[in-house]
């Protein structure tokens, strides 16, 4: 594992930490997450948990329904977004809470799936779902059965 992919797995263990205890709801609630509730129930809040999910790969589409509540919708980054492309989402009365639970579905969903390349001499990649014994190849190339029970995309 590359130093970046380390760095990468720690930012990605710290944002999820914090969404998950944003997401608590205990009485009394102690100081700590009050003061880090109030840190990420803003704006400001919604603008960090945006960055430091785009970092890990995801694009934000944040929508208001007039006076009903909000949408916040994570996709991967660099794809059209569609609704079938949508790795988390979520649907609340306030925006930063929309927000932090579609970005807390989203990093569940991302610790499910893996992407793996085939060969350091190929461009190919395909996508395994970890724990499951279902793989599926992502891409336009047929794709050819390779050991371990994976999919690879060269020809």
């Amino acid at each position: 594992m590359t130093k970046t992919e380390v760095l990468a797995d720690r930012r990605r263990a710290l944002l999820t930490a914090a969404l998950e205890f944003t997401l608590l709801e205990l009485r009394p609630e102690p100081p700590a997450l009050a003061a880090l509730k109030s840190w990420l129930y803003t704006w400001t809040g919604i603008g960090l948990v945006a960055a430091g999910m785009a970092r890990q790969g995801f694009d934000l589409q944040l929508t208001r329904y007039d006076e009903q509540g909000w949408r916040a919708t994570f996709y991967a980054s660099g794809m059209e977004h569609s609704a079938t492309g949508a790795i988390g989402s979520a649907w609340d009365r306030t925006p930063w809470r929309a927000v932090q639970r579609a970005a807390s579905a989203a990093l569940r969903a991302r610790a499910n799936v893996r992407w793996v390349r085939h060969s350091r001499s190929c461009r190919c990649s395909f996508r395994s779902v970890t724990g499951s014994p279902t793989r599926r190849a992502i891409g336009r190339s047929p794709a050819v059965p390779t050991r371990r029970g994976r999919v690879s995309l060269c020809t």
